[in-house]
């Protein structure tokens, strides 16, 4: 938890800014109550108290969503982009298993899409299903001059 003191006003108080951060499986959640019109950013307890209540209901939405779902894989999956299209910011992984795994240039960590090519290497992490899109991966990163094979030899 963070919390700053907006505007530094001495005849009317400081408005305060939080932002709340929580892990959860497969990524993290947050929130920023910054000062709007009505002033009740003006007392800090407020502040926190409805920064925590917007938490609450995100975790609250949050679990109703996933509630019920398989939790993605303890370990990431390592694999080769099979496919990948530059222009249109996605790719295909194929895994041993038969399956191909879509995954998005906004997957892949550290801004190393325009880096990857067919054949590369890759760890990834596969979000739980999802009817709307199928399968994909919610982490791609690049393990560099790895070679992956896929038969024993």
């Amino acid at each position: 938890m963070v919390i700053e003191a907006a505007h530094q006003r001495h005849s009317k108080g400081n408005q305060y800014e939080v932002r709340v951060e929580v892990g959860i499986p497969g990524g993290e959640l947050s929130i920023n109550r910054r000062p709007g019109d009505d002033h009740a950013h003006f007392d800090l307890r407020v502040t926190i108290r409805d920064a925590f209540d917007a938490m609450e209901r995100q975790l609250r939405r949050w679990k109703d969503e996933h509630s019920g779902r398989p939790l993605t894989q303890e370990a990431p999956l390592q694999d080769k982009v099979a496919e990948i299209n530059h222009d249109e910011d996605f790719g295909h992984i194929d895994t041993t298993d038969g399956r191909s795994i879509y995954f998005h240039s906004h997957s892949v960590v550290n801004g190393g899409f325009d880096k990857l090519s067919v054949g590369d290497v890759v760890e990834l992490v596969v979000a739980p299903p999802d009817d709307a899109e199928g399968l994909h991966a919610s982490t791609v990163r690049s393990i560099g001059g790895q070679r992956f094979v896929d038969e024993p030899g």
